[in-house]
């Protein structure tokens, strides 16, 4: 009777925790969902998972997802070198954040370097205001990329760079090559309609 009791238990506070994921992933890959439009993104279906890639800081310590304080992540692939789209990008993801409003708080951005960054770029990255707060952070090229082999613009990532945006349980569910702000802006909207909603 009492394994009974706790499968029960671990059974509410798994639905407690994962229903909001799905209805947010729903909501972007439902396209008949009254009022709204297919996502602006590509979308993994099935989401990818990050959890098993070794993730470290740029200074080579250990770089664990939960101290990112935020459920959502905003994860950057930065090119090599970022020139200057590059900084634009980072300069337009931050203006995303702000225009989410009161939902700002749910995200955070990330930076991605596939190739060991030099001190001078991310120098240049971090004196600009709009790049506070945000992680920097490496992992192995070749894991990190066999993780997308079903994304189309995989091969391009380290020459353009790309924008993925990751879920609170380190799913990678949408992804940007070509970096248009409104679109990105207006799914990370959709997302946190669906989360919300999940969470009533």
């Amino acid at each position: 009777m009492k394994k009974n009791n706790v499968l029960l238990v671990l059974g509410f506070l798994a639905f407690i925790f994962i229903t909001p994921f799905l209805a947010a992933w729903f909501f972007v890959h439902e396209e008949n969902w009254p009022g709204m439009r297919v996502n602006r993104g590509f979308l993994f279906d099935p989401p990818v998972q990050l959890k098993k890639i070794p993730w470290k800081n740029i200074d080579g310590t250990p770089f664990l997802w939960k101290n990112t304080a935020h459920p959502w992540v905003m994860l950057y692939v930065v090119p090599k070198p970022c020139q200057e789209t590059c900084h634009d990008l980072i300069y337009k993801l931050h203006q995303i954040q702000l225009a989410l409003n009161q939902d700002q708080d749910q995200f955070r951005r990330v930076f991605l370097f596939l190739n060991p960054p030099l001190e001078q770029e991310t120098k240049e990255i971090k004196k600009n205001n709009y790049a506070r707060n945000v992680f920097f952070i490496e992992t192995e090229k070749t894991s990190f990329l066999k993780t997308l082999e079903h994304y189309p613009g995989k091969d391009k990532i380290e020459e353009t760079g790309a924008v993925f945006i990751v879920d609170p349980a380190q799913y990678i569910v949408l992804a940007y090559n070509v970096f248009d702000a409104q679109d990105i802006l207006k799914d990370l909207q959709r997302l946190m309609r669906a989360y919300h909603l999940g969470q009533k």
